[in-house]
């Protein structure tokens, strides 16, 4: 008997045996190829399937890994060979490919339910199932389903208002229901009513399968169907699927029936507007071969939309309100959005209404990057393949970690913050890293029904957020992440809600609260006139000091609080209103705006005392409005740093660094002429937004070394934004309740910068984060190539990212921003004027335009060839029509410096501390004194022989002495490269009736009324 038993335990032994030697050496067949991917450690037979106890973990083991090992790793789960995969390069490299289309082995648990539609098939039929599918998702059709959004999401508004005013509520729930009921009406036409109706064995049935599938994706045992029979899961599947697929062929046979019977249904109703067709309904008149879909093909299909459209969006709402509820700047803001669609209407929403949600759709975009409903996704390799650097074998399972990649640092700046103005992204689109956001998968296989999804996701936050306040929950319960077949938390999603009467109603109103709110209203309406008292007498106290201080200046009379704030009512008006003041005070001028004293200096003693001084470097306190686009870099730091960045920036504007630009001039400006040819048959055109947006294009390409095409694309977000910025610093600077941040959050202004620096620094950050990781991917090389073997060119970029700062460490990420921002501000529209202004005047001054011809005639010799460096410096007659053009037209007509110490401008006048002095340049600079016939255009004044160096603070478009603008000579040859070419191209002619300029200052020199010439193309 003993022999026997030994006999067979060591049958067991030795076959336990044998098969961990087989898998041994499955194991090292599999994974020899990617021997030095790291990854952990797998046992026999289970592989790495004890890292993954239960569902529940799989999403924190799977961080944990990619922390541990890096955004590639491989593991085997039971007998399935994986890479866990969150590096760009290798997605990017997957989701491009039209190779890597084949879904996961984990898929094929789908297989019972989903059969094979569109989601779980391959190869050819997922082909012909993409192209049937698509016209589905047509914006008509979409169109067709608002109604139904509409409908649920009041029936979920209802639902939810039984919550209101619980500590907390877990709205999950309710949104699944919610999504469940929409799905089942657009994919079925059919009502399940599972809002109301919760217990429904088809709702419960939906759930149910979605536990099974996803116990079965981690469970080796479950794997196989052999093994798989003998489970609990088995004989519930079989249940649940009997339940889902009954319910939708019902549906099915039901709708055929009733399309045969009525016979009613033409391919001209197909999108019928006013028709509501269900999804069903279209794969009922979808033919194959002139064929009708089986009933297999349509349940496929049918339920593949109903799996793939539920709990997917479900997950998106609800951590979408989770979000929202705990940030409540951005509720507010999605508020006052909503209030400018709808008021406070409860209409439904129009397909223009929800594609209006801007902000919003940002919301939305952010919730899916922090919380993706599909966390992760599956490839496998039919065959051996190269993927990036990797070399995969067939039969591998490539999982997506979407979360992984979404979170990562090196793309998003402080990743778990939630911040929708990172998707503000606009005017950056080629900058962007696309496979770095991929919520919806990417590529070949992306989701085809993202749209409806926004749509519906759109329609539902908009409905409760019209109807509630959100608030966290009491306690404010954080999220416990975990995935099953969709992300979700496992301790729910938990609000607090509250019921809202308009969009305007302040969501910090608690009525728990009332009283304490009336005590401090009542309080502070109390210590108003005190407050009102002490500003007055704080305000004449500091008017008499500096009136004393500089009694020797005279000024128009201030107001009380306002100072003379009323004599620039308009931005129009300030500089006809310098000039006024100059003309009835003399040439030192002294004003208030509010607090802020201001010298206003015409004066050449008082220009040299300022600009020729080492004490005086500070920028006004102005300048501070452009903190929050351009930091702390050149034009606005003081002291020893902005020492420090002009000694770092100043080999920028070498010459042999200027001269790599000249192609970037050339070529931008072949694209102005091109658009200026399409003008020249007009009597009129207005050459400024067609210059701006070409310096627009010089500027980006130069300093950041990318194309926004600005003057193909003249309504990018971008370009909208820095016109937007330079018009709300001058507001700020002439507007009294503007200069205070206090108040200034309260205004329109303040909304329209933040979307604005949203755009702007989203732009250059993208662009700093790109370079940079082309740079560290290019190290090894000596010397940059283009792909044709071509030295690169550098961009100021490229240098900033290259610079260290005197203790040797490199600039950081926001020190680049500054500077760039900086170069891009003062480089693009001063520069837009100057060259505006000048082509104006050419086109009213014939023997000029005469003269320019002429001299590029003897320069070029009628050969139609690039221009070069050595060229553009040979244009001696054009440098003085551009010095000519900035001494009537400064682009930066006035600008300001702050004394921090006594300041003695003459004999007769010290400037104490604190006092704003506003450099007048546009009115210096027309002063008959030092330019005869101050108001006419003559170039020759600029001639060497005419000595105009005597007196050289007389001129002074680019600021003078230590704080000379850097970039002058840029300018000049961009402008020179600009003017050279419009004039060989085209006749500049005056308009009839001449047109006169309104001049006006926004942060530099435009024409309100437009700079109106004539073009006509020279033969």
């Amino acid at each position: 008997m003993f022999p026997s038993v030994y006999l067979v335990l060591l049958t067991v032994l030795s076959l336990v045996v044998f098969l961990i030697c087989l898998w041994y050496l499955y194991l090292i067949k599999c994974m020899w190829p990617l021997r030095k991917v790291p990854g952990p450690k797998p046992l026999p037979i289970i592989g790495c399937s004890y890292l993954f106890p239960n569902v529940k973990s799989m999403l924190s083991s799977f961080t944990n890994m990619t922390q541990k090992y890096g955004p590639i790793c491989k593991m085997m789960i039971g007998l399935e060979p994986s890479l866990l995969i969150s590096d760009y390069e290798t997605l990017e490299a997957i989701l491009r490919s039209s190779e890597l289309i084949e879904k996961s082995k984990s898929y094929r648990h789908f297989y019972n339910w989903l059969g094979f539609g569109l989601l779980t098939s391959g190869g050819s039929k997922w082909r012909a199932r993409r192209k049937l599918l698509t016209p589905s998702y047509h914006f008509k059709i979409l169109d067709g389903f608002l109604p139904v959004f509409d409908s649920v999401s009041s029936t979920l508004v209802k639902e939810l208002e039984k919550e209101v005013g619980k500590d907390s509520v877990d709205i999950y729930p309710y949104i699944t229901l919610c999504t469940l009921d929409i799905i089942c009406e657009t994919a079925m036409g059919v009502s399940v009513n599972a809002l109301v109706n919760q217990d429904s064995e088809y709702v419960q049935a939906v759930k149910g399968m979605c536990n099974v599938i996803m116990e079965k994706v981690f469970s080796p045992l479950q794997h196989h169907n052999t093994t798989f029979k003998y489970t609990q899961n088995f004989l519930k599947e079989k249940q649940l699927l009997k339940i889902l697929n009954d319910y939708t062929m019902n549906v099915v046979k039901l709708r055929r029936t009733e399309m045969i019977l009525n016979d009613n249904v033409s391919d001209g109703q197909k999108y019928d507007d006013n028709k509501k067709t269900a999804f069903l309904d279209l794969l009922l008149q979808t033919r194959i071969n002139d064929e009708p879909l089986s009933d297999d093909d349509l349940r496929e299909e049918v339920q593949t939309f109903m799996f793939e459209g539920h709990d997917t969006t479900a997950s998106a709402i609800s951590f979408a309100l989770y979000s929202i509820a705990n940030h409540p700047k951005i509720q507010q803001e999605i508020a006052f959005e909503l209030y400018n669609i709808f008021n406070d209407d409860q209409r439904m929403a129009t397909l223009k209404d929800l594609n209006d949600m801007k902000y919003l759709e940002l919301v939305i975009k952010e919730t899916l990057r922090l919380y993706p409903s599909v966390p992760f996704f599956g490839r496998e390799t039919q065959r051996s393949i190269q993927i990036g650097k990797l070399k995969v074998p067939k039969n591998f399972t490539l999982i997506i970690f979407a979360m992984g990649i979404q979170r990562d640092p090196r793309f998003y700046d402080e990743p778990l913050k939630f911040k929708p103005e990172r998707f503000l992204n606009d005017g950056s689109d080629k900058c962007k890293m696309p496979y770095s956001f991929i919520p919806f998968s990417a590529g070949h296989r992306n989701c085809i029904g993202q749209k409806f999804a926004m749509l519906e996701m759109k329609a539902t936050l908009s409905k409760i957020l019209r109807n509630f306040i959100l608030f966290p929950s009491k306690p404010n319960d954080k999220v416990f992440l975990i995935s099953e077949t969709i992300l979700k938390s496992l301790n729910g999603i938990k609000i607090r809600l509250e019921k809202r009467n308009s969009l305007l109603h302040s969501q910090f109103v608690h009525n728990d609260r009332t009283l304490s709110i009336i005590m401090s209203l009542a309080g502070f309406c109390i210590l108003i006139p005190a407050i009102i008292f002490v500003v007055i007498v704080y305000y004449y106290y500091r008017y008499h000091n500096i009136t004393k201080s500089m009694k020797n200046v005279r000024g128009p009379m201030p107001l009380p609080l306002l100072g003379n704030a009323m004599e620039f009512k308009s931005r129009n008006t300030i500089l006809q209103r310098f000039s006024e003041l100059f003309q009835e005070h003399g040439k030192l001028v002294k004003v208030f705006l509010a607090f802020k004293p201001i010298l206003l200096v015409a004066d050449y003693k008082a220009m040299e005392a300022v600009l020729g001084s080492n004490k005086v470097l500070n920028k006004s306190t102005f300048y501070d409005f452009l903190h929050n686009w351009l930091g702390f870099g050149l034009l606005t730091s003081s002291g020893s740093k902005w020492k420090q960045r002009r000694r770092i920036l100043t080999p920028a504007y070498h010459f042999q660094i200027l001269e790599q630009f000249v192609p970037i001039f050339s070529r931008v400006s072949d694209i102005l002429i091109n658009e200026f040819k399409k003008e020249t048959r007009k009597d009129a055109v207005d050459v400024y937004p067609y210059i701006t947006l070409s310096t627009l294009d010089v500027i980006c390409e130069t300093a950041m070394g990318v194309t926004v095409n600005a003057q193909r694309d003249k309504h990018s977000a971008y370009v909208q934004s820095v016109k937007e910025m330079g018009r709300i610093v001058i507001d700020r600077s002439f507007n009294p309740h503007e200069q205070f941040d206090f108040l200034y959050q309260f205004t329109k202004n303040y909304r329209t910068e933040k979307k604005c620096l949203g755009i702007l620094h989203g732009h250059t950050n993208a662009v700093i984060n790109n370079r940079r990781a082309e740079l560290a991917k290019n190290q090894t090389n000596e010397v940059e190539t283009d792909q044709f073997g071509t030295k690169k060119r550098i961009a100021f970029l490229d240098l900033l990212l290259k610079c260290t700062d005197e203790n040797g460490q490199p600039l950081s990420d926001s020190d680049i921003r500054e500077e760039v921002d900086t170069f891009m501000f003062e480089g693009h529209d001063t520069t837009a004027s100057g060259i505006s202004f000048a082509l104006y005047e050419i086109a009213n001054n014939p023997d000029v335009q005469k003269k320019i011809l002429e001299e590029q005639n003897d320069i070029f010799a009628g050969e139609n060839r690039e221009i070069t460096y050595s060229d553009l410096n040979q244009m001696k007659y054009l440098e003085m029509v551009i010095k000519e053009t900035l001494r009537l037209y400064p682009s930066v007509p006035f600008y300001g410096r702050e004394t921090m110490t006594e300041l003695k401008l003459n004999d007769d006048v010290t400037v104490p501390p604190g006092v704003t002095i506003t450099l007048v340049a546009y009115e210096i600079q027309r002063d008959p004194k030092y330019f005869p016939e101050p108001n006419k255009f003559i170039p020759d004044r600029f001639l060497p022989e005419n000595n105009l160096g005597k007196t050289p603070y007389s001129f002074v478009p680019f600021s003078a002495g230590p704080r000379n603008c850097i970039g002058q000579k840029f300018a000049f040859l961009e402008m020179k490269m600009t003017l050279s070419k419009m004039v060989r191209n085209f006749e500049l002619l005056p308009t009839v009736p001449a047109h006169k300029l309104d001049l006006t200052s926004e942060t530099i020199l435009k024409s309100d009324n437009g700079i109106i010439i004539k073009i006509k193309e020279r033969k």
